[in-house]
């Protein structure tokens, strides 16, 4: 009887787990400095599999940031700039540039965020950014508001400022300098287009060279190096022979002329001793 009420048991928490749905809406977050000032606002929206972040600019500050269309089904982020109207696209498992830390459960601190209660998760970020390194980051991700993607992707780039691969962020400081935190979260349907790239946007173009056409390109570049030395060698040795070949001829034209006046100045004696 007891068997049978425990495999009841894990069978009903397993219904209970398999039936949280995925959250679906609109959280609208503030981005702050440690001065309180206000910067900027951002309305993340949250569908299947994807997350749409449009910044929103503010009277104080105009920022020519792009925004964000990240889909887990493709592992790819797309940069959208709405001013020109272009759009980049980067792979999420190459993507190592901008990484954030990998956080990870704090000592059991949480705290209630606007009404949703908030587990608290840090890290540490040592990528090669100058802006970033070492920094210390605090983050509080929402129990109850479940967006489960691939944590593969938990760390990459941007990413974890919206969720950890469970649930979605209810604010995030990093270092006390700057702090998101969360005006509203607003569960709703949302449209398919709203996770799309517009259709006038044009992509970006970016080729990477291949390491053959680079090595050749640095041939070439040695070559021109060591061709334009060589003229430059050649360009001294032909000075430097002129140098020499105009201070012979200076040389010889002193000796001539030594020479002239030495046979002068005898004769000149000889003709004042005759007139004594």
């Amino acid at each position: 009887m007891k068997k049978l009420l425990l495999l009841l048991m894990v069978f009903a928490s397993g219904n209970f787990v398999f039936a949280q749905k995925s959250f679906e809406g609109k959280v609208t977050y503030k981005f702050q400095e440690a001065t309180g000032k206000s910067e900027m606002r951002m309305d993340a929206y949250f569908g299947k599999q994807k997350i749409k972040a449009i910044l929103k600019e503010s009277d104080s500050i105009k920022n020519g940031k792009d925004d964000l269309l990240i889909d887990f089904t493709k592992g790819i982020i797309y940069h959208l700039n709405s001013t020109n109207k272009t759009y980049r696209a980067d792979s999420m498992k190459n993507f190592t540039v901008q990484g954030m830390p990998a956080v990870t459960p704090a000592s059991g601190k949480s705290k209630n965020i606007l009404g949703y209660h908030a587990t608290e998760f840090t890290g540490l970020d040592t990528s090669k950014s100058e802006f970033m390194v070492q920094m210390n980051f605090t983050i509080w991700y929402a129990d109850s508001l479940y967006f489960p993607f691939d944590k593969a992707y938990a760390n990459k780039d941007m990413i974890p400022m919206f969720g950890n691969g469970s649930t979605i962020s209810m604010g995030m400081e990093i270092d006390k300098y700057f702090l998101m935190t969360p005006v509203s979260v607003e569960p709703q349907s949302l449209p398919g287009s709203i996770f799309s790239v517009p259709a006038d946007y044009l992509q970006e173009q970016y080729f990477e060279p291949a390491a053959d056409s680079v090595m050749a390109e640095l041939k070439a570049q040695d070559s021109a190096l060591k061709a334009s030395a060589e003229i430059m060698l050649a360009a001294d040795s032909v000075l430097k022979a002129a140098v020499d070949e105009a201070a012979i001829k200076i040389k010889k034209k002193a000796k001539k002329s030594t020479k002239q006046n030495t046979k002068k100045q005898p004769q000149k004696n000889s003709a004042l001793k005759s007139k004594e």
